[in-house]
């Protein structure tokens, strides 16, 4: 006995009809899809979980491999309109992250575009255990209010928060001394700072003693950097009380210029969400 196999019958996304029938191959992409046609509305149409994925391949091309639209026009076979509307439909998928306990690295970076008349920032939460970026928002300047939020939106996620790397954000260091955690200052920022003051290539004596001993900044351990430092103070005291300093940081990050802030903030979240993925991916192809 022949047993008979039936096809389950595509739904009309337009009216809702399972009175459907094949309607030909769409070959105008790299993988062909099957169309459809609608015997009640008349209608053509395609799985929309296919246009979904299309929508993502383009977006990783244009986003990861620094895809022009011109190049995409002719990988896809698709116009130019047709590609920057699934770029712009695209939606980035964010997942959970899975709890645990994590030792934090904390800042904001600034995206500045010249088409815009205000700067905007991200503010990011990076585990550096599991070297994931766990949270990040989009911020206008750097508050102490949205490292709190994020601080304890973590904490009701169920992160256990061991230590923070911080950057010497005003009063950030006293809110995660009442919060009983580890802190410690970024040597990036530490080396920054101090390049700031004295400059990478400094003429007065102290400066060139001070660039030397911050050279050694993550070579030695805490109480050889101390005792250097130390030995220093004394050194140059009288010169160190006749000097005064103040400080400005500012940091830019561009990738493909003249699209919309809507635009690139999309691309921080695809990039937060899947560098990790797309660095695994790198190494194996090598």
């Amino acid at each position: 006995m022949i047993k008979k196999i039936t096809r389950k019958a595509k739904r009309c996304p337009y009216c809702n009809s399972l009175n459907t029938i094949k309607k030909g191959i769409r070959k105008d992409i790299k993988k062909p899809l099957t169309r459809y046609l609608c015997k009640d509305c008349g209608r053509k149409f395609q799985e929309k979980r296919r246009e979904t994925n299309l929508k993502e391949k383009i977006f990783k091309e244009y986003f990861w491999k620094k895809r022009t639209l011109y190049e995409l026009t002719k990988i896809f076979n698709l116009n130019r309109k047709v590609i920057q509307k699934h770029i712009n439909d695209y939606e980035v998928k964010i997942k959970k992250k899975k709890p645990g306990k994590v030792n934090l690295i904390i800042d904001v970076v600034f995206f500045s575009k010249r088409k815009f008349k205000t700067e905007f920032g991200v503010m990011v939460f990076y585990d550096s255990i599991k070297q994931e970026i766990l949270i990040w928002k989009e911020v206008k300047n750097e508050k102490l209010s949205d490292y709190k939020q994020m601080y304890f939106q973590l904490i009701r996620d169920g992160f256990v928060i061991q230590s923070v790397v911080i950057d010497g954000k005003k009063g950030l260091r006293e809110f995660l001394e009442k919060e009983n955690v580890i802190i410690q200052y970024c040597h990036f920022h530490q080396l920054k700072t101090i390049l700031n003051y004295i400059t990478r290539k400094p003429r007065l004596q102290a400066s060139k003693h001070l660039k030397l001993i911050i050279e050694f900044l993550t070579e030695i351990n805490e109480k050889e950097f101390k005792d250097l430092f130390k030995d220093y103070l004394i050194n140059w005291k009288d010169f160190l009380n006749e000097k005064q300093f103040n400080l400005e940081t500012k940091r830019l990050l561009r990738n493909h210029n003249g699209v919309s802030k809507e635009l690139k903030l999309k691309m921080i979240d695809e990039y937060f969400e899947n560098h990790r993925s797309q660095k695994k991916n790198r190494k194996n192809r090598v």
